[in-house]
Order: structure tokens, then C-alpha cells, then sequence
């Protein structure tokens, strides 16, 4: 059901997946169920409803139930992809949006738009509720477990509201989108704020605010975010050496590639790769289910 209905208020997670990958093609199909895809690094392409969009760093997709799309991935630098499939119910969920429906304008104006779907660039807590929300729901299921999915869904569909809202108010966005996109193509060789201010129009403190108040850092921090990802996705599918990859990335040494990664993830990037070396199934029709 549409996560609009109001006789449908309850969520329920069904079916999840996170996947770095370089290229990609999904069938077109649709489901009884709404969806988000949120890419970590990298570029995708997501067709939804016969249009084409673009997804790069930190933006998603949202998609209501029923609508036609299809996945696409052609990136030879790699691009890391977070999706959560969750169905809306008369009864029984996770969680239930009445509470934020009575309390929250923005969330009243999401419902009273009803977007089928929509493209949105994600603030930073967007991305963390995602990955908490994947997180949680990899873990085994539990009271606590079951209240803090319920938590993260119901503030799921608040963020959705809030970007539903930028959207429509405009404005500064657009210098954001224009900056994001520079440091995704370029930050892998040397780049400044300054490079990023002009590309995308206005000068370096207003950018550096912008990039605050939207990614809760500054322009430099979001580009060794940029790197660290990267580098993530070739410890995890390449056998490349970390001098190699600290240089592909954007590193000046192996040494300073080890200490950021390492500050960043919270694990040197040898025990990164012994980690996740195994890799994900690539076959989106093998979703993990949700109990």
C-alpha cells in the first residue's frame, strides 16, 4: 500500500540489501512496497516512472508503491548502494506515522503532496538512519532491536518529509548539488575549497556553510569522506595494494591514507579488507528478508 494512505499507518521493513558494485542492471519491475535507494559513493542511475535520474554521493530515491523502476550502475570507480524495501499495513508494524502525522507540519505536507517519488540530496542524518536502520536489521531480532527499527523507521519518514520540503523551498541546493558533483569527479587529485566555490558559483564561507548545515562538515572533510569511501570499495573488490590505493584515492603517502582511514572507520584498512573481503551477492532478487 501507499505510504500515503492513512488507513495504512503501520511500516514494516521486508527486504534490504547493501552492495558496492561497478556495473549493474536491474529489470524493470514494481511492488506492493516502498522503497528507498541511497548511494554511499559513486554514480548510479535509477529509471523511475519512464524518467532517468542521476544519483551520486549522499542523494536517494524514494519510491511509493506500484511505481515502475529499474537500477543501473556503470561506474569504473565503483559505487556503493544502500536499499530498504518496507510495506505500509492497516495493523501491525514496526512502526506507526499517526504520531508524527498529528505533531509534524512538514510530515502533513509530505502526505498532502503525495509524491509518487522523488529525488533528494540526503543531510548526513539521512545517511546515518540508513545505516543504522541496515544494521539493526542484520542483527538478530529482539525487543530492543525491534523498538530501535521502529525508531529509525518513524524518524525515516520524517527526513523524507524534511527533503520533501527543501525541495520545494529551493534555493541553495543548487550550489551544493554543483560543489558535491566537482569533488565526486575531482577528488582524487589535489582540489580546495576554492575549486569547489567556483564551480559551483558563490564564494568559499557561504559554500562552507551550506556544506555544514546539508552534510554536518566542512567542503575538505566531505572530500576525504569521498576518498574514504572510494577506498572502502577497492579494499573490498580489488586486490590493489594500499600504497596503490592511498594514490588512486587521492593520498600524498600510505602513511596518511592509513591514519584518516583508520580515524574514519574505526579499523586499520588491512582489517578492513580481512573483513569484507568476502564480498555481497550481487542478485537484488536475493534481498535479505526481514523476519
Amino acid at each position: 500500500m501507499s505510504l500515503y494512505n492513512v488507513k495504512t499507518p503501520w511500516l514494516q521493513p521486508e527486504a534490504y540489501y547493501s552492495l558496492s558494485l561497478q556495473r549493474y542492471a536491474m529489470a524493470a519491475h514494481s511492488h506492493p512496497r516502498c522503497e528507498i535507494m541511497y548511494v554511499l559513493s559513486g554514480r548510479s542511475t535509477v529509471e523511475a516512472d519512464g524518467k532517468r535520474h542521476e544519483l551520486s554521493h549522499g542523494q536517494y530515491i524514494f519510491l511509493d508503491e506500484g511505481v515502475p523502476h529499474r537500477l543501473s550502475i556503470d561506474d569504473p570507480r565503483g559505487c556503493s548502494i544502500m536499499n530498504i524495501e518496507f510495506a505500509c499495513r492497516a495493523e501491525g508494524g514496526a512502526a506507526c506515522v499517526r504520531g508524527a502525522l498529528a505533531a509534524c507540519p512538514a510530515v502533513q505536507a509530505f502526505f498532502r503532496a503525495g509524491k509518487p517519488y522523488f529525488v533528494a540530496d540526503g543531510r548526513e542524518s539521512f545517511g546515518s538512519v540508513m545505516k543504522d536502520l541496515v544494521a539493526q536489521l542484520e542483527r538478530e531480532s529482539t525487543p530492543d532491536t525491534r523498538f530501535l527499527i521502529g525508531n529509525l523507521l518513524e524518524r525515516t519518514v520524517c527526513e523524507l518529509a524534511e527533503a520533501s520540503a527543501r525541495e520545494r523551498t529551493g534555493g541553495s541546493l543548487v550550489y551544493v548539488r554543483r560543489a558535491a558533483a566537482f569533488l565526486e569527479a575531482h577528488c582524487a587529485g589535489p582540489v580546495t575549497v576554492e575549486d569547489a566555490a567556483r564551480a559551483a558559483g558563490v564564494n568559499r564561507s557561504y559554500l562552507q556553510s551550506l556544506f555544514r548545515r546539508e552534510f554536518g562538515c566542512g567542503v575538505m572533510a566531505y572530500v576525504s569522506r569521498l576518498r574514504i569511501n572510494r577506498a572502502k570499495f577497492l579494499l573490498t573488490n580489488t586486490s590493489m595494494r594500499q600504497i596503490d590505493i592511498a594514490e588512486e584515492v587521492g593520498f600524498n603517502s600510505r602513511q596518511n591514507f592509513a591514519l584518516a582511514f583508520t580515524k574514519a572507520v574505526g579499523v586499520a584498512p588491512s582489517v578492513f579488507r580481512r573483513q569484507t573481503s568476502s564480498g555481497f551477492s550481487v542478485e537484488t532478487d536475493d534481498f535479505k528478508r526481514v523476519p
